[in-house]
């Protein structure tokens, strides 16, 4: 069983849970007197993290190094083994988040 959800959850898997974290990278500009005066932000990711029930014993690490892509690489994969069965699976996804054109 292979995990590279692409955006959307494998629909064949029991989805649990779902955290979005949204962020961005910040550069200030700063007056001769060194105070902040303006920030811009810049490189807006998303990181998803998605968590799974599965009843499979051999789950596919997807954090592999040599990912290439212009949406999303999967950066964290973790399988915790439970006695009843079942594993929990939870990939952390980064995402790249387009960049707002003004109106």
């Amino acid at each position: 069983m292979s995990f590279l959800p692409a955006g959307v959850s494998d629909p064949e898997v029991d989805q649990t849970g779902r955290t979005t974290s949204s962020k961005v990278d910040v550069a200030e500009r700063k007056d001769n007197k060194n105070n902040t005066v303006e920030f811009t932000t810049h490189n807006a990711t998303q990181e998803v993290t998605e968590t799974f029930v599965a009843n499979a014993t051999n789950i596919v690490n997807s954090a592999l190094a040599g990912q290439v892509s212009s949406a999303e690489v999967i950066i964290s994969h973790e399988v915790t083994e439970k006695t009843d069965g079942y594993n929990e699976v939870s990939i952390t996804k980064k995402v790249i988040v387009p960049v707002a054109t003004g109106a």
